[in-house]
């Protein structure tokens, strides 16, 4: 897109009514001075003609400098809040990711997304074996119960820290939440430069809403009281709500490589 027009529609409406109108009157001015020329109006006022002179050049001149400067002015504007954005989603970027990876047992990337996945493995495999058969009544013992869930849990344990395993982990969960939000609104103006898919803040908000969307800590060992229809459904429920928010934490982890490209592309 050209510059004349983003200068032109960026311009405040008195400036545009100086510059519609500002010329009209000089050349009303202009044509004024010179029957006064004419007629040696001007002979004996030199101030008058230099005053005269100076409000045509004021009519056809000032219309134009303030719309470049406000044009400029503009720019400016938007120099320094694209430098802060940038500041800004460094900032975030690395708290977010740092924040994400606190509670991981392991250090490397590639490690916590195996423990992830070895999790949902087993919180799948629990409600594949548990699952009831429509020819079939299958029962359990507490202890049978207890041994598939302990599977569980040592997935758990495996993979996240004791602050992700309790009470702790919605106040982790709001701190990514926040994170992400300080680096979406900052960046948001600025997805087409840093090559951000339009969707994937959008989808990121939704993977961080859904972690606390059936519980604030889906995270937490299970625990068998009985061998009853009643236990096994909410240990069921319990294993879906784990295999639920570990993907989406498996999702977030998939974002890092694009948050660290973003951050290092606006330095």
């Amino acid at each position: 897109m050209s510059e004349s027009p983003r200068m032109w529609d960026s311009a405040h409406r008195w400036v545009k009514c100086l510059v519609f109108w500002g010329p009209l009157l000089a050349a009303g001015l202009g044509a004024l001075g010179c029957w006064g020329e004419q007629t040696n109006f001007w002979d004996d006022r030199p101030v008058a003609t230099n005053l005269y002179s100076s409000l045509i050049a004021f009519f056809i001149g000032a219309p134009f400098a303030l719309l470049v400067l406000s044009w400029l002015s503009d720019r400016q504007a938007q120099a320094v809040a694209r430098v802060m954005a940038f500041q800004q989603t460094r900032k975030a970027a690395r708290l977010f990711a740092e924040t994400l990876g606190k509670n991981f047992q392991a250090d490397t990337l590639e490690a916590r997304r195996r423990g992830l996945a070895d999790l949902v493995l087993e919180c799948r495999k629990f409600r594949a074996e548990t699952r009831r058969q429509p020819q079939a009544h299958v029962s359990y013992t507490t202890e049978h119960l207890a041994a598939k869930v302990d599977k569980i849990n040592r997935a758990l344990d495996a993979v996240l820290r004791v602050p992700a395993r309790g009470s702790l982990q919605k106040v982790w969960f709001a701190e990514l939440t926040m994170y992400w939000r300080q680096l979406s609104t900052a960046i948001m103006p600025y997805l087409d430069e840093v090559a951000f898919a339009p969707d994937r803040p959008v989808r990121i908000e939704g993977a961080l809403e859904r972690l606390t969307a059936d519980s604030e800590t889906p995270f937490t060992r299970m625990t068998v009281s009985s061998a009853t229809g009643v236990e096994l459904e909410r240990l069921r429920t319990e294993a879906k709500r784990v295999i639920d928010a570990a993907e989406q934490l498996q999702y977030l982890l998939g974002q890092l490589d694009d948050l660290e490209r973003i951050a290092a592309r606006t330095e």
